[in-house]
């Protein structure tokens, strides 16, 4: 699985006051934008887009981004790993706690964005296994079961989100570790238990690399794991989907997430998505991106989406990455130019999209 590293996100957050400024869009990037794509008159979906930052002028540049979240977004969105020193207890003093939740939600309190999603990783960027775990590589460790129940309690007292991952990307690991799979899907039960005891207006999911999850990476082919659903107790079928990782524009199938109403009844959340416009990396050859392939994508998503009726809408992110930025990817990795923004600044003209898209009238 592609490297991502979400923790160190929300570290430069401790550093920066948060204020707030419109963002422009040039008539002429608008209409390239926009032009021969069919048009909805409403959405029915939340928005929110990933904040990627990079390095280099980093104060104010990070000072610059965060003004423009509640332009880009309806809803908050921050998504960190486990963080293991719960299993101590729930109200614990966590300095990584502090860095990755606490401040982000003070700054949550200056913005417009109200209420929003709120992810929590448990599995290593291979999705082979837990993330720095000090006590044991099983979900079958009463301490690790501790932890995440804690953890998860604690954010949902502390943020009250409307949207709650805890889980993501993790049906790579019934392929990897199918037996301690079984492990963290009794987990997941009992923590979905416990959130739902605690506030049952909370939509609760994991989430499922769709590209993973359909067996069509080129280097990871297999049945499609439609199977999973079943085992889990969620209010959602959440995705992350980046198919330029196994198709071009004109390769993917017409009824690709339209499908998913053949499997399943539950609403749908796209947790995650992006396309590159540049490509594109060592792990995955000869992808085709360019900047009218993300604005297809983003037409050819929406189309999807006007008849699926899903709850929620993430795309990652809004500015590309840079060699030394937050993640620490390298010039060459896949996701460094899915953002609706250059590292510049610059627009692409599927940030126009995705803006048309935000103004729509929300309608439940």
């Amino acid at each position: 699985m592609v490297k991502r590293i979400y923790m160190k996100f929300w570290i430069i957050i401790l550093s920066f006051t948060v204020f707030f400024s419109s963002c422009i869009t040039t008539p002429e990037t608008a209409q390239k934008a926009n032009s021969s794509i069919p048009f909805p008159e409403s959405r029915s979906f939340k928005m929110t887009v990933c904040p990627i930052f990079v390095l280099s002028d980093i104060e104010d540049r990070f000072k610059a981004l965060i003004k423009e979240l509640p332009s880009v977004s309806d809803v908050y969105f921050n998504q960190s790993d486990i963080i293991w020193d719960f299993e101590k207890g729930r109200d614990i003093d966590s300095a990584l706690y502090t860095i990755n939740f606490t401040n982000f939600l003070n700054m949550t309190k200056a913005l417009e964005l109200k209420t929003g999603y709120i992810g929590i990783s448990v599995l290593n960027d291979a999705r082979g296994g837990m993330r720095d775990n000090p006590f044991s590589q099983s979900f079958a460790d009463e301490r690790v079961r501790e932890a995440c129940k804690n953890m998860v309690l604690r954010v949902v007292k502390d943020f009250h989100p409307r949207y709650l991952c805890f889980g993501v990307e993790i049906s790579s690991y019934s392929h990897k570790n199918p037996d301690d799979f079984k492990n963290f899907v009794s987990l997941y039960n009992d923590v979905y238990t416990v959130v739902k005891e605690s506030s049952d207006e909370i939509i609760m999911f994991p989430t499922f690399h769709y590209e993973e999850f359909l067996g069509v990476l080129p280097w990871n082919k297999h049945r499609p794991d439609w199977n999973l659903i079943k085992d889990f107790k969620t209010d959602a079928f959440a995705i992350t989907t980046y198919p330029y990782m196994a198709y071009s524009m004109d390769e993917i199938p017409e009824d690709y997430y339209m499908q998913i109403m053949g499997h399943t009844d539950l609403p749908l959340i796209i947790a995650e998505s992006g396309f590159a416009t540049v490509c594109c990396g060592e792990a995955v050859k000869d992808l085709h991106g360019s900047e009218q392939a993300q604005v297809d994508y983003l037409a050819f998503l929406l189309g999807s989406l006007n008849r699926m009726e899903p709850l929620l809408w993430v795309y990652w992110s809004l500015y590309d990455y840079e060699p030394l930025s937050w993640g620490g990817t390298d010039k060459n990795d896949v996701f460094n130019s899915i953002g609706l923004r250059y590292p510049d600044g610059k627009e692409k003209p599927a940030y126009a999209l995705w803006k048309k898209i935000l103004n729509l009238p929300f309608v439940e």
